[in-house]
């Protein structure tokens, strides 16, 4: 058998499988928004529902890149972080809940990845995690992804951008960072200089370096100040949030510092 021959069979297992996915996709959804029905009509219970949407967006997430669905893990794992505080759904989280179901399932019907661009802006019209705490204030239309491994940060920061009406969207593995950045484009990323595999530092570094990525404001969280050698190699721009410091004047500062740039 030729190469060319070989990789026209590879393209059609290929096809298959991600047919099969989208198949099983389309059903798990379906199921998805049948369960969202009957905790609606109250024919079946919300807070049983819970365990089984971390569940199936759990698996969307780490199934939709490998069969060429980006989009669909991208989406999936924004409904995991939406719901992953939750101990139970009301009203307002069934209908939120509903919006990505509804966004996965336009993109399994169509068999086709979105564009970037087009992802991109379907992941801005979903429903903003932390938009029904009587802190959030009215959502602006500006995203932060949020990169840290430490929970205690992630909710302190999450907290403090809520409070100013951001779209917060988090990861905990660097790794993970490099995808949902070239095809999300938030409006900025905060990141820990300390964490596994990949330190802030190199992250933002990493950033600075793609064009695709190196207008996008860094945010190192650090307990360092800019003289530590530690930090010798961030770029210049980069901008330090002192997690050791008053959090709230700092993420002030931060925000500041980019705003008049």
């Amino acid at each position: 058998m030729s190469v060319t021959q070989l990789n026209a069979e590879l393209d059609k297992i290929i096809q298959s499988l991600s047919g099969d996915f989208l198949d099983d996709a389309g059903d798990t959804l379906q199921n998805l928004s049948a369960l969202l029905d009957g905790a609606e009509k109250g024919t079946s219970s919300a807070t049983e529902a819970l365990p089984v949407l971390r569940r199936e967006a759990h698996t969307l997430k780490g199934l939709g890149g490998s069969f060429g669905f980006p989009s669909i893990t991208l989406i999936a794992h924004r409904l995991e972080d939406y719901i992953v505080g939750l101990v139970e759904l009301d009203t307002h989280h069934l209908s939120d809940t509903r919006a990505f179901i509804e966004a996965m399932q336009d993109i399994v019907e169509a068999r086709t990845n979105p564009t970037d661009g087009a992802c991109s802006r379907i992941l801005r019209q979903l429903p903003a995690k932390g938009s029904t705490d009587k802190n959030f204030l009215v959502q602006v239309d500006l995203e932060v992804l949020l990169i840290t491994s430490s929970q205690i940060l992630r909710s302190a920061v999450e907290a403090q951008l809520h409070s100013r009406g951001y779209r917060v969207v988090t990861l905990r593995s660097p790794l993970a960072a490099f995808e949902t950045v070239v095809r999300s484009r938030p409006d900025m990323n905060i990141a820990s200089a300390v964490m596994d595999d990949i330190g802030g530092v190199d992250l933002a570094r990493a950033f600075n370096a793609m064009s695709v990525t190196r207008n996008i404001p860094f945010v190192l969280l650090t307990s360092f100040d800019r003289s530590h050698p530690e930090l010798d190699d961030l770029p210049l721009k980069s901008v330090l949030l002192r997690h050791d410091l008053d959090l709230y004047g700092e993420m002030d500062n931060a925000l500041d510092a980019f705003s008049q740039s």
